[in-house]
């Protein structure tokens, strides 16, 4: 008896079996091999409208009952929203049933400026098991232009905007759910500094860099489901630069024991060149850079073979733990194989002799006298009423006589009696 159980099992369990794979077999045929085309034509859009609360409607294009697509096959509409030039916003997926869509909504969520904004809607059909779109998906489209005025209130701009070593940093805003920023240096906009980040700094690591003025903007951004506010107007901070620290010195390229190109340098502490960062170009091209610990072997410079018969400029920029830069050193004209050192400055004692000479006579070809007299009296420490006084003095008429000084007191009165003795 137990073994008629088993065997009745097992024909059982086998007969299951066979009915799945036979049953799986149907299945794979009949989505394997969909249909060349469908019913032509697809049913037609018609009816496009939008309210003006922003609401997008459309009718199905023929009667219920006058097109069905066959098994396996999904079909349904999809709405998309492009700006004024083409770049696209934001989509929806519809199903067949559903003949209305929301733009205004749609659009605050993005949170556009006011302007006009083009709807499409696209009729598609595609085998819903393969993925494979039919030749004849979306050939049924309409579109159809939208005027929306952006009413939503502004959220308050971020401020006290810091640049703090190499990180940028502002202050929260109340329903701000990200912030972007943009660095811009020299006044134009770095392509590399920007972004949006949910916190309220953002560390640039080896965005600075020497010699050059840095501000930037940032913005508050609103969420996608605060449908009453929009993105904030973006705040700037003051201009800033970073100041030279230290000085390089002993600066060489030389090779090797090994046969390597070594650049390394003094005048910095470790902590101070914790990296540091060499650039090669070529007529003002960048070729490659890299960011490295002293020494440094530039043979292989970052996967870049230099060449011996091409000259390089090199850029060499030091930061510290910070990424803040300190110092930057540049070498023109570098031509690979070569021994470099770094040029000894001449100390400097103020103006040579040469030097004196030189201003005193293009003052006094610029200026005559007057002018050679203003370098001599600052020269000799003169005050201004000095210089004044020079000037102020009559000049003498050659040949002639000085003048006589005239007595202290007046001539007396001659006696009325001897005045008239003489008449």
């Amino acid at each position: 008896m137990k073994n008629k159980k088993s065997i009745f099992t097992w024909l059982v369990t086998f007969a299951m079996v066979l009915a799945l794979a036979i049953g799986g077999m149907v299945g794979a045929v009949a989505y394997a091999d969909p249909p060349e085309t469908l019913p032509d034509p697809l049913p037609e859009i018609r009816d496009v409208a939008i309210s003006e609360e922003g609401l997008l409607t459309w009718d199905y294009g023929g009667q219920e009952g006058d097109w069905f697509p066959p098994e396996g096959i999904q079909y349904g509409y999809y709405v998309e929203i492009y700006d004024s030039t083409n770049h696209f916003l934001t989509g929806e997926y519809n199903q067949p049933t559903n003949h209305s869509y929301n733009v205004k909504d749609a659009l605050k969520a993005e949170h556009v400026s006011t302007g006009t904004y083009t709807i499409k809607l696209e009729y598609f059909a595609y085998d819903e098991e393969e993925a494979v779109d039919y030749d004849y998906a979306f050939t049924q489209q309409a579109s159809i232009d939208y005027e929306y005025t952006n009413e939503q209130t502004p959220l308050p701009a971020p401020t006290d905007l810091q640049i703090t070593d190499a990180t940028i940093s502002w202050t929260a805003v109340a329903g701000a759910v990200s912030y972007t920023y943009q660095v811009y240096e020299d006044g134009v906009a770095k392509p590399n500094l920007k972004g949006t980040v949910n916190t309220t700094s953002k560390q640039l690591v080896y965005g600075f860099d020497i010699g050059h003025t840095y501000y930037f903007t940032v913005r508050a951004n609103a969420g996608s489901t605060d449908l009453e506010h929009t993105h904030s107007a973006p705040a700037q901070n003051a201009q800033f630069s970073f100041n030279r620290v230290s000085n390089f010195s002993n600066l060489t390229i030389a090779l090797n024991d090994a046969n390597h190109w070594i650049l390394n340098f003094d005048g910095f502490t470790e902590e101070q060149a914790y990296i540091v960062g060499v650039t090669f170009s070529q007529n003002g091209t960048r070729i490659s850079q890299g960011y490295h610990a002293l020494p440094y072997d530039i043979t292989y410079y970052n996967g870049a073979y230099l060449s011996s018969s091409q000259d390089y400029t090199i850029e060499i920029t030091v930061y510290d733990a910070n990424y803040t830069p300190l110092n930057k050193y540049v070498i023109e004209g570098y031509s690979y194989g070569d021994t470099y050192t770094q040029p000894v400055q001449p100390a400097n004692n103020g103006l040579g002799a040469g030097a004196i000479i030189a201003i005193v006579l293009a003052v006094v070809i610029v200026g005559g006298c007057g002018g050679f007299a203003l370098v001599w009296f600052v020269i000799k420490k003169k005050s201004w009423a000095d210089f004044t006084a020079l000037f102020s003095k009559k000049p003498a008429v050659a040949g002639a006589e000085p003048a006589k000084a005239e007595p202290a007191e007046e001539k007396a009165a001659e006696p009325a009696e001897e005045k008239a003795d003489k008449e």
